[in-house]
């Protein structure tokens, strides 16, 4: 099977949406382009200094670490669920794929004390998103749930008709445009 077709999502995660839109805010700041500019002045108060440490460890990777969204696999489940998987991630968990796959983020003081003490800062770090998420995400959360539910969509048709060689397409623009008109 083809590398890529590991980092393929077919499912909806709240909290891959609130890191996503941390993402485009940490990028853009309260500049966020059209459609998307009167969320993001909205929305980038709610970003804390823990929050922007650990969007940033995509930058490098194009993801995030595996243990910040691997904890639920209910299709019913929720950001709150989502957010108790994150908080009872095993604690070897986090040194060890942050040393493997993201040796630059212990420089970051945040990243660092996420290391030495991942319980209490997992702890930390689900508290601060669900608050971005009530105040960024939550209010316009049914135009985005409707989008991404399309996505998923188009992304599951798009592997099971052309497999592994149309992963560029799964994984490329297409998700940002339409997204985009979600605004």
């Amino acid at each position: 099977m083809d590398r890529q077709l590991f980092d393929v999502r077919l499912a909806l995660c709240e909290l891959w949406q609130a890191f996503g839109a941390a993402a485009l805010l940490v990028r853009f700041g309260p500049d966020v382009p059209w459609p998307h500019s009167s969320w993001a002045r909205e929305a980038h108060g709610a970003l804390t200094p823990r929050l922007r440490s650990v969007v940033a460890l995509a930058r490098t990777r194009g993801r995030i670490p595996s243990f910040l969204t691997g904890g639920v696999t209910s299709r019913k489940a929720n950001v709150a669920d989502e957010l108790d998987g994150l908080a009872r991630t095993p604690a070897g968990l986090v040194p060890d794929e942050l040393a493997r796959e993201y040796p630059q983020a212990f420089n970051d003081p945040l990243i660092a004390a996420l290391i030495r003490e991942p319980e209490v800062q997992l702890r930390y770090l689900a508290v601060e998103l669900a608050n971005f998420w009530r105040s960024a995400i939550e209010p316009r959360g049914g135009g985005l749930a409707r989008c991404l539910e399309e996505e998923i969509l188009f992304r599951s048709r798009t592997l099971a008709m052309g497999g592994e060689r149309h992963c560029s397409v799964i994984s490329g623009s297409r998700s940002s445009a339409r997204t985009a008109r979600t605004g």
